[in-house]
């Protein structure tokens, strides 16, 4: 050992000695598996709550978070929410540099009080947070916070693990229930190493210890389906002022409507007199539907209002018609308004709404959830309607709220239901076109297409109500390997009735196929590539998902250049696996014109990570399949 090295090793050691106070704060103890995949590393986070009545809780949190490396920095979570109900009694923090020297102490006068509305017009909600920008890497900041409500309807939960690429030397979480309040505890992937329930009597308690860092790998599951995690809901409860009950759906269903929604659905006699003249020549009771549901989209605005009883109670319905818009509650209790006053049943449903599928936990009964939608009963299938959108059709939930279980609210009670799956059949993107090759192996191209389902949704909200130099950029980034290729004309068709939209374009290139010699190659799929490869994991630790199918189908007419003829045209290929069906197939209708059709159905459904190596040669075959060419020969 050099002498320069024995220097280093006893400056570690002395100054592990020297702040052997905060022996627990060094870099330096982690362990290197906790570092593996890791951009910070949990050293400890207690979470106590004193649940001291079923109106009063206080909650104790001391977390101890090293932060790596700059990336880091995103679970530093140096923040508390409050509102009038949550009152913080105490917030500091402290830093401390690799070595556990203390660098910074920060008292709350140190915090900056923000309103925590974000894009609410109302909001009764604030957030105290620390702007801190640390002047070396790794370093240990330790966060202190003590609040007490009355308002007990959302217990925090507890991740043993927070997040991808964050570990946990240890973690636990405890509630001393001093009543014995009736309280309901759900697990999730709680049979990792390191996790130990020791509750006993009133106390819960759970602990870990030494979890290593979950890596995001592509197509993994929502974090919350695959990391260890704890729920608690109490049966009675408060929330803001006023008591609650929670033993089942139904009875939790019967309180949230004469809680929150009950009597707050008047409409003015002017607006009724509107909607009964709207719909007096119409007898259907959906068609009525209909056409309230475009009236309160041609009325209403949404912006988002967090006021009564904790955010949760609607805005009043006369409100809401006075002043023109709206948060989701509102708006969809708005609408179920005036469709009751033509008879019409409709019933407010809360869900979670996320591109992500998410349910609401079926055998878990509390407060869950972050959207609202309305609910209309029709036979078999439900009509389900987004009331916060000028744009999306009636009945079309394709992307936000559809295929998953949610909270339908009724004056009998809540049950549980789920939204509309769309198949993969009806998630589709169908194409026909005509492409005319020029001598220089350019072309001229008329193309239609036409979607359904979630590529409508997509497409309805990426070129509907943007301007046409927004509207080339897209569809140049859509089409982006067809090189130097301009759009003639564009013409957009949404049909809200059948909820499909028709895209119509007409583009050129100069030059598409590629020219070897006296030959061209060609491909034919001009106009929908499957180009992208997931990225490959030589041990792949998550399971993955498809979330939603989808069917694509194109059809091309590629009309050849005169003086060329067709050497050869590749064989039909068909490719089926459990994760969908290929098809490929080129015609000669006679040698100036050409017939490509395509196929695509991805199946939606929750696979294996043994599978992933499978559905990655899957999607190879496909990539390349689309890049199948053919050869044209110059004859003159």
């Amino acid at each position: 050992m050099n002498f320069k090295n024995s220097v280093i090793i006893l400056f570690i050691f002395t100054s592990l000695l020297t702040y052997s106070q905060e022996e627990s704060y060094t870099a330096f103890t982690i362990a290197p598996e906790l570092k593996k995949n890791a951009n910070a590393v949990i050293r400890n986070h207690d979470i106590v709550i004193d649940l001291h009545s079923y109106s009063n809780m206080t909650i104790r949190s001391k977390r101890v978070v090293t932060i790596l490396n700059k990336n880091g920095l995103t679970h530093l979570d140096s923040y508390i929410y409050y509102d009038p109900e949550i009152r913080i009694k105490s917030i500091s923090a402290k830093v401390y540099d690799a070595f556990g020297k203390e660098l910074k102490k920060i008292k709350r006068k140190d915090f900056k009080d923000y309103s925590a509305s974000g894009s609410n017009l109302f909001s009764d909600n604030r957030v105290l947070a620390l702007d801190y920008t640390p002047i070396e890497y790794p370093f240990t900041f330790v966060f202190e916070t003590e609040t007490q409500t009355n308002s007990t309807a959302f217990y925090p939960r507890w991740y043993p693990v927070e997040n991808y690429f964050l570990s946990t030397e240890n973690s636990s979480y405890k509630i001393i229930n001093h009543e014995s309040i009736a309280l309901d505890v759900k697990g999730f992937n709680l049979e990792t190493e390191g996790i130990e329930n020791v509750s006993s009597g009133n106390l819960i308690h759970y602990k870990a210890k030494n979890l290593q860092a979950l890596k995001w790998e592509s197509m993994s599951p929502a974090f919350k389906k695959v990391a260890p995690l704890i729920m608690v809901a109490p049966e009675k409860f408060r929330l803001v002022n006023v008591d609650g009950h929670a033993k089942s759906w139904s009875d939790f269903g019967k309180w949230n409507f004469n809680n929150l929604i009950k009597h707050r659905n008047a409409i003015p006699a002017s607006t009724l007199a509107e909607i009964n003249t709207l719909v007096k020549a119409v007898e259907d009771p959906i068609e009525k539907a209909k056409l309230i549901y475009q009236y309160v989209q041609d009325k209403t605005r949404y912006i988002s209002v967090q006021l009564g009883v904790g955010g949760w109670q609607p805005m009043l319905a006369s409100k809401v018609d006075e002043v023109s818009y709206g948060d989701c509650k509102a708006l969809t209790n708005y609408t179920m308004a005036l469709l009751q006053s033509q008879d019409i049943t409709a019933y407010y449903t809360v869900l979670w709404g996320d591109n992500n599928l998410r349910d609401i936990e079926s055998d878990f009964v509390g407060m869950q959830g972050n959207h609202v939608i309305l609910n209309i009963p029709n036979g078999e299938s439900s009509i389900w309607l987004e009331c916060t959108s000028q744009k999306v059709p009636f009945g079309h939930i394709a992307n936000f709220t559809d295929d998953r279980d949610v909270l339908v609210i009724t004056p009998e009670g809540g049950r549980i239901e789920h939204t509309r799956v769309y198949t993969s059949q009806e998630n589709y993107l169908k194409a026909k076109a005509v492409v005319r090759m020029d001598e220089n192996g350019g072309f001229n191209g008329d193309i239609i297409l036409k979607s359904g389902g979630s590529q409508y949704d997509d497409r309805l909200k990426r070129i509907i109500d943007i301007d046409q130099k927004d509207k080339t950029k897209y569809y140049n980034n859509y089409w982006s390997y067809i090189n130097g290729f301009s759009i003639n004309t564009i013409e957009i068709d949404n049909n809200r009735d059948a909820i499909e939209i028709t895209e119509k374009l007409s583009i050129k290139t100069p030059s598409y196929a590629v020219s070897a010699g006296d030959k061209f190659l060609v491909a034919p799929n001009v106009f929908n590539r499957y180009t992208n490869l997931p990225p490959r994991y030589s041990n792949r630790k998550l399971p993955f998902v498809i979330e939603r199918g989808f069917y694509d189908q194109d059809e091309y007419e590629i009309q050849l250049p005169e003086g060329f003829s067709i050497e050869s045209l590749p064989e039909n290929k068909e490719i089926e696996t459990k994760f969908g069906v290929y098809k490929m197939s080129l015609e000669k209708i006679n040698d100036s014109q050409i017939i490509y059709k395509r196929s695509l159905e991805i199946n939606k459904g929750n696979y294996q990570k043994e599978d992933y190596k499978a559905y990655r040669s899957f999607r190879r075959k496909l990539a390349k399949a689309d890049k199948t060419s053919f050869v044209l020969n110059k004859t003159n």
